[in-house]
């Protein structure tokens, strides 16, 4: 188990934070639609 993580985190920094910028940018992204669709939602936009 200890070297199967060992493995996975040999990847090159450079590729693990580009993922970790997407995966912020997602993040953020699905955060705000959730604001939205709430909003909308207590608005009385969606039946």
């Amino acid at each position: 188990m200890r070297q199967l993580q060992h493995s996975t985190r040999s990847f090159p920094a450079r590729s693990t934070t580009l993922a970790s910028r997407w995966q912020r940018a997602t993040n953020a992204a699905l955060v705000a639609a959730a604001f939205v669709f709430v909003g909308a939602v207590t608005l009385g936009l969606f039946p």
